[in-house]
């Protein structure tokens, strides 16, 4: 990882961590207006889910705050779509 770093320039990805750090904590302060403890946790006891509530003003907020399931299933419907439309060109078999 530190020859990436350093090819890539540590000034460099200094600058670039720091910015996507402040993108992360723009889109927080505007999409995320509360969390609530997950009913998962309650049955399970095993560890702290959490759901955030995002703003319901802001729609592009939603993607953010997706579960992970939910987000999975997501790309494997658009992966699914994506590899039919190569097979139907001929792409692959």
């Amino acid at each position: 990882m530190d020859e990436k770093v350093s090819a890539y320039g540590e000034e460099r990805m200094r600058r670039d961590v720091d910015r996507l750090r402040g993108m992360i904590e723009e889109i927080t302060s505007a999409c995320i207006v509360g969390m609530v403890e997950s009913e998962q946790e309650k049955k399970t006891g095993l560890f702290s889910v959490y759901t955030f509530e995002t703003n319901p003003e802001l729609p592009w907020c939603f993607p953010y705050t997706r579960r992970e399931i939910e987000y999975c299933e997501m790309i494997r419907k658009h992966q699914t779509h994506r590899v039919e439309g190569m097979r139907l060109k001929g792409l692959i078999d």
